[in-house]
This record gives structure tokens, C-alpha cells and sequence, in this order.
């Protein structure tokens, strides 16, 4: 009959859940009676009514835990009761004395499959109730990883040299100097591996603890031994023996492995005693990251299985780094070539005023109210090519010596040439709009000040204040003879105004209409 393994799962594991006020503790109970101290040194406390529960895949469990009995009469505290799917297991026999290690209640020979235990107890002297640990059989489905695996000494993957003997039914020992223990298994790293599998019953882990117990039946001084693992350096470890009339101590951990890399593993345990002193003992091993998994095979097997994995995990990292590289060359590249391009205006320049050359301003006359700016009758349809669009809308249209100067009169100080605010707005050969027709204006040096044109102006407005500028001018010169100097090439600047497509809108409300006063002559 193959020898079970169990998974031992501690307090402090988050699979366990917890109802109720508990606390935990950190080896205070460690002294307590000959069973050894608690599990990892950990326990769960509660000194009032609580549970816990826990679910697990397999066909035995067991819980243990730290034995605190008070007997008021014949009235016991704490009590417990445990259950499996919620049938009643029933607790273990009390013991009246403190011990820790203490069997609370167990079940075998479960159906296997999925199962929940719950443990309740009942405090109600405020005697603290002490939980330890829950261990249970898996089945064959379960995955391990991360759990604690208990090897019996009875296990027949364990290899005891000459000189090593059976104690009882539970342990085994030797007596007999340089007696050897061998045991293989393979081994991982848990920082390379998130999980553990199985090799043909051999344990894959990160450490090995080796537990056993100092019979009192036996010589007590103390000793050494030593554990080595593929060979390496032994290391020492102490049989501390025990003092005289003292009770046989369970659960001594002498010692426990450092973690260990992936691949095959062997560990060699030999006893430097003698028979004059304290034995060398088994009780079981915990592998960390363990597998329960038993039955025979060859090791070539392992070897395979190990160089799959590393050749898995290893060809992971150069696909990742791979991939890394391939990012920084695509980021490179992309980056020199935005760099060999021309960046684009992230700014939207102004246009600027370009004098033309042939533009002159005549010199000033003696007689600065009789300078006249005249405009070329522009019909409609001629401003952009548009048919139908007129420059100025419903603006009459006036010939060259139809309209008088809008320009006030004034005295001017310099016949020097002025740039034109109505020239073409030009950015560097980008003509942003289409020009309109040339419009050939004599200007005085003291002309008003030009206000700019918006092209998202109101035409309407524009419209006014342009009929407005025109009557004005013409009150005001209304007793002056009308003059129309010579229209030649070199007798003024040429005025260039840039208008808008002539494309508007359809308008909401009524056009206005503006209304021009007659023009009355001398006489």
C-alpha cells in the first residue's frame, strides 16, 4: 500500500477563512508540553465563540492545534466540533494537559472530489482556543503549487543507508556512525517558477526541513550530523539530547535546506554519533512547493521535463527581449526621420505690406484740398470672375470723375513715398485670397488713417460707411470746384485692395437699403 502524502496548509494561509473575533501569535506556545512547538511557530487564538472554514479537493483531513483545556468541575473550555460538508466529524479526546501539535479532529476515506471543512468553537471562560493547522490528502487533479508537502519516513522514495532501523511504526533511526540518508527530488527556485509539477513521484520544491524526535529511551548526550546537497559542503546540524528524567520531545526540526535552484537535487544526510549518543531520527519531511505525486520511474524522464521547462522559460526571455529591441529600433528610426523632415509652421504668420516700386506719390500741391482720390468703376461680376457678385453689393457705381476725394484736407509736412495699407498682403508667395482689380489712387502725405478691412465684417456696414464717407466729403466741398487730376502711370501709387471671394451667405433679415442724399452743384 502506497504511503499517502499530505499537504499541510498553516494559519496563516488565505485559503483559510475566518468568523468571528480571532488573533494571531507568534511563538509564545512554542514551550508548551513535549509535542514541539506549533507549526512554523504561528497559531490562530480566539477566546470567544468563532469558526473557520476551508475548502479542499480530496479524500482525508485533519486539523491540528494547540490543547488548552480548563476542567471547571467537570465543565470543559474551550470545546470544538468539526464538519465536513456540514456532517459532523466529531472532536478528538481531550487531553488535560497543554500540548501543542494536538490532533482536534480528522476523517478518511472522504469521496474524492471537493469538500468543505469547518471547525466551531465554543469559548466560554475566555480559555483561549488555539488553531494550528489543516492537512489534507489531495487528489490526483490538484495543483501544488505553493504548498507544503509532508513525506512520511515510510515513504519508499526515501533511501536509508546501512545502520538505520525502524522505530516502531513511526520513525525511523540509526545509532551507528557515518550511516547514511539519501533522497532525491528535484528542486526550483520560486522566484524563477510561479508554479510546481510533478516528476514521477519525486518532489520539485524550494527547501527541504527534516523533522524528527529525541527518545528518551535512548543515550542522551548530544551529537552532530550533516546534510549536504549534490554534493556540496556538508553543513552541521545539532542533536541537542535531552536532560535527565525528561520525556521523549516530537515535532524537533533540525534542520532545514536553503532554497534551491531548478534541476535535480540529492540530498545526503549522515550521522557523526555513535551508540553513546542521542540517534539520529525520522519522523517526516515538509518540501516547500512539494508534490504529492508517488509511484516509481526512471530519472531520465526528470531530465527531459527540466530541459523542456528551462527551454520554455528561456525562450520566453529572448522572444520578450526580441521584441524589446524591436520597439527601440522602430522608435529610433521613426525619430531620425521626423528629424530629416522640415518641421511646419506651428504659428500662423502675418501678412506683410510689400510697397510696389513703380508707386510714387506726386509732390504736394500748394493746394492741399484739392487732392482727389478716384476709384475705376468696378461692375458687377468683374471683382473675382464670379458672375452675379458684385464688389460692393448695392452700391452705385460712380465713374473716375464722379466722386470727389474722402480724404479730409489738411497741411502735409514730407512728399516722401508712405506705404499703402490697401497694397497686396503678401507672406512669402502664399496668396491666401484672390486679388481684386487695381485701383490707381493719387495719395496725399496727410491722408486720415486708414482703418483696417475685415473681410468678416458686415457688408451691410461697410456699405454705409463708405455712402457716409462720400456725402460728407461732398458737404464739405461742396463750394469747390471738382478737380480729376491727370490719370497717368507716374502721378500717384497704385492701390491694390484684396477683397474676400465675394461669396455671402443668404441673409436672415430684409437687406437695408441706404439712401444718398442729391448732389447739388454751384449756381
Amino acid at each position: 500500500m502506497t504511503t499517502p502524502r499530505w499537504v499541510v496548509v498553516d494559519d496563516v494561509d488565505s485559503a483559510i477563512n475566518y468568523t468571528g473575533p480571532w488573533f494571531q501569535d507568534q511563538g509564545t506556545q512554542d514551550s508548551v508540553g513535549n509535542f514541539g512547538p506549533a507549526y512554523r511557530s504561528t497559531l490562530h487564538g480566539t477566546k470567544n465563540n468563532a469558526s473557520l472554514s476551508f475548502a479542499f479537493t480530496g479524500t482525508s483531513v485533519r486539523v491540528y492545534g494547540t490543547n488548552n483545556i480548563r476542567n471547571d468541575s467537570g465543565v470543559l473550555d474551550p470545546t470544538w466540533d468539526c464538519f465536513v460538508d456540514n456532517i459532523s466529524i466529531g472532536p478528538s479526546t481531550p487531553f488535560q494537559y497543554p500540548e501543542n501539535n494536538w490532533l482536534f479532529c480528522s476523517q478518511n476515506n472522504l469521496v474524492d472530489g471537493p469538500h468543505i471543512l469547518t471547525v466551531n468553537a465554543t469559548v466560554t471562560k475566555a480559555q483561549t482556543f488555539w488553531f494550528d493547522n489543516v492537512q489534507y490528502v489531495p487528489s490526483a487533479s490538484v495543483s501544488l503549487a505553493d504548498a507544503a508537502v509532508m513525506v512520511d519516513s515510510l515513504d519508499p522514495q526515501l533511501q536509508y543507508g546501512e545502520g538505520w532501523q525502524a522505530l516502531g511504526s513511526t520513525a525511523n533511526l540509526t545509532t551507528q556512525t557515518s550511516s547514511i540518508f539519501t533522497f532525491d527530488f528535484t528542486g526550483t527556485s520560486r522566484d524563477l517558477f510561479f508554479s510546481v509539477r510533478f516528476f514521477d513521484g519525486h518532489i520539485l520544491g524550494i527547501s527541504l526541513s527534516w523533522y524528527g524526535f529525541i527518545p528518551r529511551e535512548y543515550p542522551l548526550t548530544a551529537t552532530t550530523s550533516t546534510y549536504s546537497v549534490d554534493g556540496g559542503d556538508p553543513v552541521n546540524f545539532l542533536l541537542k539530547g535531552l536532560p535527565p528524567n525528561t520525556a521523549t520531545t516530537y515535532n524537533q526540526r533540525f534542520f532545514e535546506t536553503t532554497k534551491l535552484a531548478a534541476g535535480q537535487h540529492k540530498l545526503v544526510v549522515t550521522y557523526l554519533g555513535d551508540s553513546k549518543t542521542t540517534p539520529l531520527t525520522l519522523d517526516y519531511l515538509i518540501v516547500q512547493n512539494g508534490t504529492a505525486a508517488s509511484g516509481g520511474g526512471n530519472t531520465s524522464h526528470k531530465s527531459n521535463n527540466i530541459g523542456a521547462i528551462v527551454g520554455g522559460v528561456v525562450g520566453g526571455v529572448v522572444l520578450i527581449a526580441l521584441a524589446i529591441f524591436a520597439f527601440l529600433y522602430i522608435r529610433r528610426r521613426d525619430k531620425r526621420l521626423s528629424e530629416e523632415q522640415p518641421a511646419e509652421p506651428k504659428t500662423i504668420e502675418p501678412f506683410h505690406y510689400l510697397p510696389v516700386s513703380t508707386s510714387t506719390v506726386p509732390p504736394p500741391s500748394h493746394n492741399h484740398s484739392s487732392s482727389v482720390v478716384t476709384y475705376p468703376q468696378v461692375q458687377s461680376g468683374d471683382a473675382f470672375g464670379l458672375p452675379g457678385h458684385s464688389l460692393h453689393g448695392s452700391m452705385p457705381s460712380f465713374g473716375h470723375t464722379d466722386i470727389q476725394s474722402i480724404i479730409p484736407s489738411g497741411s502735409s509736412s514730407s512728399g516722401g513715398t508712405r506705404p499703402n495699407p490697401l497694397q497686396p498682403m503678401r507672406n512669402h508667395g502664399h496668396n491666401r485670397f484672390p486679388s481684386s482689380s487695381d485701383l490707381s489712387t493719387p495719395v496725399s502725405s496727410n491722408a486720415a488713417q486708414y482703418v483696417p478691412y475685415n473681410p468678416a465684417g458686415d457688408k451691410a456696414q461697410r456699405e454705409a460707411a463708405a455712402t457716409a464717407a462720400v456725402v460728407q466729403s461732398r458737404q464739405r466741398n461742396a463750394q469747390q470746384p471738382l478737380a480729376s487730376p491727370p490719370l497717368s502711370d507716374d502721378s500717384g501709387s497704385r492701390v491694390i485692395l484684396h477683397e474676400d471671394s465675394g461669396i455671402r451667405l443668404p441673409q436672415t433679415s430684409e437687406p437695408q437699403v441706404v439712401e444718398v442724399p442729391p448732389v447739388y452743384t454751384p449756381g
